[in-house]
C-alpha cells in the first residue's frame, strides 16, 4: 500500500477493501480475504442490525481480519503490532458484550468515540429515517450504560484503593508489632510500673555511669545485693533509651527465647532482664539456657561494638544498636558458671563498689523523695549504712516519725517485728501475706468473688479455699470476703504492690523475710500448698546442719521431714522435678542420704522415677517460677543430678531405678556431657562404667570430650583422662569443624596437647 498515494479522510475501510479486491498486484488469497471481509463484515456493520450481531458472528469477524493481516506478508514487527491491536479490540468488545468490568481508560475511550459517532449520526441524519433513529437510540443507550459503568468503576476503584491502603497499614503494623498482643499488654504493664517509679527515683552517680556507658556497650550487667537499686537503675536506663533515642523496651519474661523471638533488626530495641539466673541461689537450668543461646545472642548484641568503633563522641551518642540490660545478684555474678558467658562479663556496674555506692549526700536526697523534712532531721544521725537503703526509703513512705526512726536504726529487726505483729494481731492480714507468698506470681482479688468458685477450680486455684480455712475465713460469706479485700488494700504500699487487680510482695527481700516468718508458723500449709520453686529454696532440716538465724530458711523438725519428702514425691508425680533434683538442701550429704532412703522405701517412687526417665520432663521458666508441660526445657532426673555432680544420687538412679545413661535433653546433651562439662570426674567415671556412650554427640556435634574445654582446671584434666581411658574419639569434629586437638592448639594447653597426641600415637600403634 506504500506504493499508493493521495489517500485522504474520505478513503474509508470500504474503499480500501475495494482497492485490494480490484488491483491485480495483490495476491489472490489477499483479494479473496478482502472481498469476504467487505461483504461479510464491513457492509453489514455499516447498515447495523443489532439482532444480527451475535457473539459467534463477532468472533468470526475478527478471525477473518486476522487472516487478512497474516496473508499481507508484512514485516514481523508490523504484523505483530497490528495483530496485537486487533486482539485488544476483540477482547475489549467481548468484555463489553459480556458485562465484564473494563478498565476506566478503555471504557472512557469507547464512550468518547460513541459520543462522537452519536453526534455525527444526529448531524448526518436530518430526516431521521427509521434505521437511523434506531441506531441513535441504541447509541444513546450504550452511552448511558457506559456512563453508569464508569461511575461504578470509579466507586469500586476508590474502594479498592482504600482496601489496599488498609491492608498496607495492617501489614506494616504486623511487621512493627512483632510481639503477640497479650505479651505486649504484659510488657506495657511492666513498663507502666517503671514509669510510676520515676517520681521517686533519684539519679545517682551510679545511674550516670550506667547512662554514660550505654552508647559504647551493648550489654550492661548491674550487680549488687537485694534492695540496693539494681532493677530501678536498669529500668530507668531503658526509659532513657526510649525517651531520648526512640528505643522499644522489651522486658524479658521467659528467658533468652524472648530475645530470639522479638528481636527486630529494623528497630532500635533494649531488652531488660531482672535478677538473671536466680535470686538466693543460681538457677542452673536458667543459666544453661542462657549458655545454650549465648552464641546467637552475642551475634545480636555485638553489633554495638562495631557501631561505636572509631566514631567521635557526638556520633556515638546516636548509636542505635540493640541493648541488653541485666540486673544480677552479686554472689550469682561471681559464680564461675556465670562468668563463662563472656557477653555478660564485658561491662559490670557494681552498685556496692567504692566507685558507685551511694554517697551520704545521695542518701539524704533519696530520703527527701519519700519523707518530709521534719522526719528526715530526726533520723539523719541514726541512719544505718546498709546496702538496701533504697528499699528502706520505699518502706518508710507514709510511716510515722517513730516508725521511720526504728526502721532505719535496726531495719531487719524492725521489719521482722512488724511482720510478727501482723501474725499475732491480725489474722486477715496474716492470711493476705500468706496468699501473696504462695501465689507468688500475683494474687488476683477477683478470685475472692463469690461467683468465681468454678473459675478458681478451672485455674487450679481451689487450694485458695483450703488456705483461708487455716485462718477460719469462709469465702462463701460476703463479710469475710470484704474483710480480706480491705486487708489487701491496707498492706498495699508497705508490704504489697498492686498491678492491675493482682497483688504481690513489694520486694524480693520483703518476700523472703515474710516467707520464712510466715512459713515457720504454718509449716504444714506451706509444705502442702507452696509452689515447687518455694519448696526447693526455702526449707532446711534441723537434723541436717547447724541452723543459724541468718540462714533465712524455714526450719523443719525431724517429725516434719516425712511430710516434706511426701511433697517432693507428689511434685515428681506431676512431672515437677525442680523441688527434688534442684533442691537447695542437696548440698548436704545427710539430706541426700535421707532422700535416697525415702525413695527406696516408697513403692511408687521407683515407678514415678522410671516414668520421668522414659518420658522426660518439659518445663518452662517464667522469671524464677517453673510450670510443667511446656517445651522450653527438657530434662530428666539423671541429667539434673549429673549436672550437679551428686555421685550418690546418680548411682541410685542408675543402679536402683535403672535410668538410661544415654538419655539426652532437648539440645542432645547426655548425663555424660553434663558431668564432663562441669568436671565431675567421679560421676563421669560412674556413667562410663555403666555403658555411657563416650562418642555421643549433641545437637552442636560436640562429644563429652569437647565440653570440658570451656573451663580448664585440674579436675577437668582428670575428667579428660577418664574419657580417653574409655576410648573417647579425639578426631570427632564439632559443627565448626574443630577436633579436640584443634581446640587444645587454640587454647595453647600443653597438658591437653600431650594427652591427645599420646592418645593418637597409641591408636596408630594398635592399628599396626
Amino acid at each position: 500500500m506504500a506504493q499508493f498515494t493521495a489517500f485522504d479522510d474520505s478513503c474509508d475501510s470500504s474503499a480500501l477493501l475495494g482497492i485490494i479486491v480490484n488491483i491485480d498486484r495483490f495476491p489472490p488469497v489477499v483479494q479473496a480475504n478482502a472481498k469476504q471481509i467487505r461483504s461479510d463484515i464491513r457492509n453489514p456493520w455499516a447498515h447495523c442490525d443489532f439482532t444480527e450481531w451475535t457473539a459467534t458472528k463477532y468472533s468470526y469477524s475478527f478471525q477473518l481480519m486476522e487472516k487478512l493481516i497474516r496473508n499481507l506478508s508484512l514485516s514481523n514487527r508490523e504484523e505483530n503490532r497490528i495483530l496485537g491491536e486487533l486482539n485488544r479490540w476483540a477482547m475489549n468488545g467481548q468484555n463489553f458484550l459480556s458485562g465484564t468490568t473494563l478498565g476506566l481508560e478503555i471504557v472512557g475511550d469507547i464512550r468518547q468515540q460513541t459520543h462522537i459517532l452519536s453526534r455525527y449520526v444526529q448531524t448526518l441524519c436530518a430526516d431521521k429515517d427509521s434505521q437511523f433513529i434506531k441506531v441513535e437510540k441504541e447509541l444513546t443507550r450504550i452511552e448511558n450504560d457506559l456512563q453508569g459503568r464508569i461511575q461504578s468503576l470509579e466507586s469500586k476503584s476508590l474502594e479498592h484503593d482504600e482496601t489496599l491502603n488498609t491492608l498496607k497499614e495492617e501489614i506494616k503494623k504486623q511487621v512493627e508489632d512483632h510481639i503477640p498482643p497479650h505479651i505486649q499488654a504484659h510488657h506495657e504493664q511492666e513498663i507502666g510500673e517503671w514509669e510510676q517509679d520515676q517520681t521517686t527515683f533519684l539519679e545517682t552517680r551510679a545511674t550516670r555511669h550506667i547512662l554514660e556507658s550505654l552508647p559504647s556497650h551493648n550489654c550492661i550487667v548491674v550487680t549488687g545485693s537485694s534492695g540496693c537499686g539494681k532493677s530501678s537503675n536498669i529500668h530507668q536506663a531503658a526509659l532513657h533509651l526510649r525517651d531520648s533515642f526512640g528505643y522499644e523496651i522489651i522486658p524479658v519474661l521467659t528467658g533468652p527465647s524472648d530475645i530470639m523471638n522479638y528481636h527486630n533488626e529494623n528497630k532500635k530495641q533494649v531488652f531488660v532482664v531482672d535478677d538473671i539466673c536466680g535470686k538466693e541461689t543460681i538457677n542452673t537450668q536458667t543459666l544453661q539456657t542462657w549458655r545454650d543461646y549465648s552464641e546467637k545472642i552475642e551475634k545480636i548484641f555485638k553489633v554495638a561494638d562495631k557501631d561505636v568503633a572509631g566514631k567521635n563522641d557526638e556520633t556515638v551518642l546516636k548509636v542505635s544498636s540493640p541493648k541488653l540490660l541485666l540486673s544480677c545478684r552479686l554472689h550469682i555474678y561471681k559464680e564461675a558458671q556465670f562468668q563463662r558467658i563472656s557477653l555478660f562479663t564485658k561491662k559490670e556496674c557494681n552498685l556496692l563498689s567504692p566507685e558507685l555506692c551511694l554517697l551520704e549526700a545521695e542518701r539524704i536526697h533519696m530520703l527527701h523523695k519519700y519523707l518530709p523534712d521534719d522526719i528526715i532531721d530526726n533520723i539523719k544521725q541514726v541512719t544505718e549504712n546498709v546496702d538496701y537503703f533504697p528499699l528502706l526509703c520505699k518502706l518508710s513512705k507514709d510511716k510515722t516519725s517513730e516508725e521511720v526512726k526504728k526502721l532505719f536504726t535496726v531495719p531487719l529487726i524492725s521489719i521482722k517485728q512488724n511482720i510478727n505483729n501482723i501474725i499475732h494481731e491480725n489474722k486477715e492480714q496474716f492470711c493476705v501475706l500468706v496468699l501473696c507468698i504462695i501465689f507468688n506470681e500475683g494474687f488476683d482479688t477477683d478470685w475472692l468473688k463469690l461467683g468465681s468458685v468454678s473459675e478458681r477450680k478451672n485455674m487450679e486455684l481451689d487450694k485458695l479455699e483450703y488456705i483461708v480455712k487455716e485462718f477460719d475465713i469462709d469465702l462463701s460469706k460476703q463479710k469475710h470476703r470484704n474483710s480480706l479485700k480491705a486487708c489487701f488494700s491496707t498492706l498495699n504500699g508497705t508490704y504489697l504492690k498492686l498491678r492491675g487487680t493482682e497483688y504481690r510482695m513489694i520486694h524480693d527481700k520483703i518476700y523472703k523475710m515474710a516467707a520464712v516468718i510466715c512459713g515457720q508458723h504454718l509449716t504444714e500449709c506451706f509444705i502442702k500448698y507452696a509452689p515447687a520453686i518455694f519448696i526447693r529454696d526455702n526449707f532446711i532440716f534441723e537434723s541436717v546442719t547447724d541452723v543459724h538465724e541468718n540462714d533465712n530458711l524455714i526450719v523443719l523438725l525431724k517429725d516434719e521431714e516425712e511430710d516434706y519428702f511426701e511433697r517432693l514425691l507428689c511434685d515428681l508425680t506431676r512431672h515437677a522435678i525442680i523441688s527434688t533434683f534442684n533442691n537447695y538442701q542437696l548440698i548436704h550429704k545427710t539430706f541426700r542420704d535421707k532422700l535416697i532412703s525415702f525413695l527406696k522405701r516408697k513403692n511408687d517412687a521407683n515407678t514415678v522415677l522410671t516414668k520421668l526417665d522414659t518420658e522426660g520432663c518439659k518445663t518452662i521458666k517464667y522469671g524464677d517460677q517453673e510450670y510443667p508441660y511446656d517445651t522450653h526445657y527438657y530434662t530428666t532426673p539423671l541429667i539434673e543430678s549429673a549436672t550437679r555432680g551428686y555421685f550418690d544420687i546418680v548411682e541410685f538412679l542408675i543402679v536402683n531405678v535403672k535410668c538410661d545413661v544415654n538419655k539426652t535433653d532437648e539440645r542432645g546433651n547426655s548425663p555424660l556431657h553434663k558431668a564432663s562439662e562441669r568436671g565431675h570426674t567421679a560421676v563421669a567415671k560412674l556413667l562410663l562404667e555403666n555403658n555411657a556412650d563416650v562418642s555421643q554427640c549433641n545437637n552442636d556435634k560436640k562429644s563429652p570430650l569437647k565440653y570440658f574445654m570451656k573451663t580448664l582446671s585440674k579436675r577437668f584434666i582428670e575428667t579428660v583422662k577418664s574419657l580417653l581411658t574409655w576410648k573417647a574419639d579425639v578426631t570427632l569434629r564439632n559443627k565448626n569443624g574443630q577436633t579436640p586437638l584443634d581446640i587444645a592448639h587454640a587454647l595453647q594447653c600443653k597438658q591437653l596437647l600431650n594427652l591427645f597426641e599420646e592418645n593418637l600415637q597409641l591408636k596408630e600403634s594398635q592399628l599396626k
